[in-house]
């Protein structure tokens, strides 16, 4: 049954709302960060819970959080800079709670920038990125992911927000430096309206291959 711990963590402007499950079927624990803080985004968001819920489906620790500001958080926003500190933060925790546990990161629309980000400091196995704002923030630099980080893209067809177009091109472009996935649903929207269970095969299926603990 999946059944989160509500915690307290400690980041760069105080508190971090997070809820965590720890389960000991692989070891690995998935990060999943949510959408923009200024847009009502929070960790509550149906895209978020739908990929930390198929990851520990498939036996992973999780850790979904607050960004500074938001929910219980304290801090306040601050343009992405100070958000990826706070998963930086996280992840530092993580390591610690979890010795010798795969790190995977992930995102969705303003959480996937940050994700990315903080991949190209801290060694992933498996970065997520769903619905990528390419056109509104930093995805350049895909050559500083390790060679080793498997990266893969979930997106929208009829995607409101972030057009199909842009995410498609930029992969275009930055497949030809690190190996990525390219995975969508032809007709969901930027918040997959109806398409949850879509998604979810998709993050599934996107996975890289896990070994099972005995």
């Amino acid at each position: 049954m999946f059944k989160e711990e509500a915690l307290f963590l400690t980041g760069p402007a105080g508190k971090l709302e997070a809820r965590v499950t720890t389960q000991s079927l692989v070891p690995i624990v998935g990060i999943f960060c949510h959408p923009h803080p200024l847009h009502e985004g929070t960790f509550n968001n149906k895209v978020v819970s739908t990929v930390v819920k198929a990851w520990y489906g498939l036996g992973l620790s999780t850790i979904r959080f607050n960004f500074r500001g938001v929910g219980q958080s304290e801090g306040q926003y601050n343009q992405g800079i100070g958000e990826t500190a706070d998963l930086k933060a996280v992840i530092a925790w993580a390591m610690q709670k979890y010795p010798n546990h795969q790190l995977w990161l992930g995102g969705f629309s303003f959480g996937s920038g940050i994700a990315f980000q903080a991949a190209k400091s801290v060694f992933a196995e498996h970065l997520l990125l769903v619905a990528p704002p390419v056109h509104h923030m930093d995805f350049q630099g895909i050559v500083s992911l390790s060679s080793l980080t498997d990266c893969a893209v979930i997106q929208g067809g009829q995607d409101e927000i972030v057009s199909f177009d842009s995410v498609k091109q930029w992969y275009d472009q930055s497949v030809k430096q690190h190996p990525i996935q390219f995975w969508q649903i032809p007709t969901a929207s930027h918040f997959f309206h109806g398409q949850l269970i879509e998604l979810r095969d998709l993050v599934v299926a996107a996975c890289p291959l896990i070994q099972q603990v005995d």
